[in-house]
């Protein structure tokens, strides 16, 4: 799973975290969920679960026409081959 830390860690509430989806048409290209959907807290006890940092840059909306602003375009060789496959639908929220 792929996730955007949105806070500092402390240690009594730990971090918040968003998920991040594939945008369809592109492979390297990540967003998050719409409407904050998928927002969540990771305690210290869970902390074990990040295994690192990945290099990213954070898209303007000029890179590419289709590309809303916003996302992330991950380094590739941060990614797993299951991740690096394109997908050509777009995640339906909730799902």
């Amino acid at each position: 799973d792929l996730v955007e830390v949105l806070d500092n860690y402390d240690a009594e509430h730990g971090i918040s975290v968003a998920a991040l989806i594939k945008v369809a048409g592109f492979r390297t290209v990540f967003r998050r969920y719409p409407d904050g959907y998928a927002i969540k807290r990771i305690m210290k006890e869970e902390m074990l679960r990040f295994s690192h940092q990945v290099p990213f840059y954070r898209m303007t909306e000029e890179e590419a026409p289709d590309v809303p602003m916003g996302c992330y375009e991950i380094d590739p060789a941060a990614l797993s081959k299951e991740l690096l496959e394109e997908i050509t639908e777009a995640v339906e929220e909730g799902n």
